[in-house]
């Protein structure tokens, strides 16, 4: 008779989503892994499956919950705030710090898009949807907020915006000042003309 699992799958897919944002796919070992969610690796491999599967639903779980985060955000659905205020508040979000005590992980979407996609088909297909779905959200406050631009325009401007955004994470997690953050944030809205 198997055993009954004694924790809950969307706690250890949270603990596994921060330690593999924070350390990410090479630099994670089974041992750590075993640590961090606190499960034994033959618990892990039951639940989870190998360390490739468990980051790959790690990165799902991530993307469930900041990604998300950020499409509800830029479609509106958290506050009443113009399109101009929510684009706005997404590139301000590469500038402000992600830990508890002021580090900056990046992230986890943009990390893996470097750290593992170009080795794993399958976490390609997972960085890409993130990718889709933030365009689209960003797509959507920009027609609110241009009303009248052309569908492929529109397009086109969010793909310039996620570009900006990500390149913006980048910078952060690699030590950029936050002057420097500040100042492209600016020029990005400046271009947009949204102030």
């Amino acid at each position: 008779m198997a055993r009954p699992r004694e924790f809950e799958t969307e706690d250890v897919l949270a603990k596994a989503m921060q330690f593999f944002w924070s350390q990410g796919f090479e630099r994670a070992s089974m041992s750590d892994l075993e640590a961090y969610t606190g499960l034994l690796r033959g618990s892990i491999y039951s639940a989870f499956g190998e360390k490739a599967e468990f980051y790959r639903q790690a990165l799902g779980h991530y993307i469930e919950q900041e990604v998300s985060a950020a499409e509800a955000m830029l479609r509106g659905e958290a506050s009443k705030e113009s399109a101009a205020k929510r684009l706005s508040r997404f590139i301000q979000l590469p500038i402000e710090p992600i830990g508890p005590n002021g580090e900056r992980k990046g992230c986890f979407l943009c990390n893996a898009a470097i750290d593992r996609a170009p080795h794993c088909e399958q976490t390609k297909a997972i960085v890409q949807q993130g990718f889709c779905r933030l365009e689209r959200a960003l797509e959507f406050a920009l027609s609110e907020q241009f009303e009248k631009t052309p569908r492929k325009e529109l397009r086109a401007m969010a793909a310039q915006l996620l570009s900006n955004y990500f390149g913006m994470r980048v910078l952060a997690k690699g030590g950029a000042p936050t002057a420097m953050l500040k100042s492209i944030k600016t020029r990005v809205l400046s271009e947009l003309s949204i102030a």
